[in-house]
């Protein structure tokens, strides 16, 4: 969910926020919470909605009450790569879902409330990024990327015009 209503803030794409191509990308990372674990995720597991049958790539898991042994471990678990994610709601898996590892086996974790993408990514404003060959630059990037060049472009405009003269 985002911090603040889309009314008073809204994010993303709606109101003109995009990343610069050298400062990187948007990457999204879903973080479960469970109840009812009996199976410890391992890293690198898949896990897989039983119900929705989305997907993504155990990268930690948080113990936070209860044991896996009996069977009523509680906590989070972080993914990524997940399939299924719907950014517009910001949301993956179903509440009260049961999870699937591919190394745990049927029914480890149960989901008592729907997924949370979590996106991460340096934005800035469209407004202040610069396109140039397909690709957009914040200021700070596109300086570095290609000040010395259209320095070097602009010397040799002025060099041929006065060659003219």
């Amino acid at each position: 969910m985002p911090i603040f209503p889309r009314s008073t803030y809204p994010h993303g794409d709606h109101i003109g926020w995009d990343t610069c191509h050298l400062c990187g990308n948007k990457f999204y990372r879903v973080e479960l919470f469970f109840n009812s674990g009996s199976v410890e995720p391992q890293e690198d597991e898949v896990l897989t909605g039983a119900t929705s049958a989305h997907t993504g790539t155990v990268e930690e898991v948080i113990l936070e009450d209860g044991a896996w042994a009996d069977g009523d471990a509680e906590g989070r678990v972080i993914l990524t790569g997940a399939t299924g994610m719907d950014l517009e709601d910001y949301t993956c898996f179903q509440a009260d879902e049961n999870v699937n590892g591919s190394v745990g086996g049927s029914n480890m974790l149960t989901l008592p409330y729907v997924g949370a993408v979590k996106m991460y990514a340096i934005l800035h404003p469209k407004g202040s990024l610069i396109e140039r060959d397909g690709d957009k630059y914040c200021s700070v990037c596109y300086a570095f990327r290609f000040g010395p060049k259209d320095r070097d472009e602009t010397v040799m405009d002025i060099e041929e015009e006065e060659r003219e003269i």
